[in-house]
C-alpha cells in the first residue's frame, strides 16, 4: 500500500523545467531534457530525484547509446568501480570527505577524475534548495 507521494525534487529546489534531468557527452549534469536527437556512441546520463518531508533523495544512470568505443567501455567500467569503492565506505559514522576519496582514488586509477562540487548533492535534509539551477 502506497502511503507517501514524492514530489520531483528538481523541480522543486533549483526550477528545472523537468522532473528528470537527461546529460548527454559533454553536458556533465542536470541536462535538461530537449529536441536533440541521441546518436551512436553518445554517453547519456538520467538522474531522478524525489522529495519528501523536507528530504531529498536521487538516482541516476549512465549508458552509451549502441556500441561502445574502448574509451567510453573503459570509463563506464571505471565509474561502476568507483561507486562501489564509495558504497563500501558508506557506513554509519562514516565521513562523507571518505566516501569522496574512494570514489576519487579509484577514478584516478583508469586516468579519469570526478567533477569538484557535483558529488553528494541529494545526501541531506534541504540540502538542494541551497543550490541554483545550472
Amino acid at each position: 500500500m502506497i502511503t507517501s507521494i514524492a514530489a520531483a525534487g528538481a523541480l522543486l529546489s533549483i526550477a528545472l523545467r523537468e522532473p528528470t534531468c537527461i546529460s548527454v557527452n559533454e553536458v556533465a549534469a542536470h541536462g535538461i531534457p530537449g529536441p536533440r536527437v541521441l546518436e551512436e556512441g553518445d554517453v547519456v546520463n538520467i538522474d531522478v530525484s524525489a522529495e519528501l518531508g523536507g528530504y531529498y533523495a536521487d538516482t541516476g544512470a549512465t549508458i552509451v547509446v549502441g556500441t561502445r568505443s574502448p574509451h567510453k567501455e573503459k570509463l563506464c567500467q571505471s565509474s561502476l568501480r568507483a561507486l562501489h569503492q564509495g558504497l563500501q565506505k558508506a557506513r554509519a559514522g562514516a565521513k562523507i570527505s571518505g566516501i569522496g576519496r574512494a570514489i576519487h582514488n579509484e577514478a584516478r586509477k583508469d586516468g579519469f577524475t570526478v567533477i569538484r562540487n557535483l558529488s553528494g548533492t541529494a545526501l541531506a535534509a534541504n540540502c538542494m534548495r541551497c543550490r541554483t539551477a545550472f
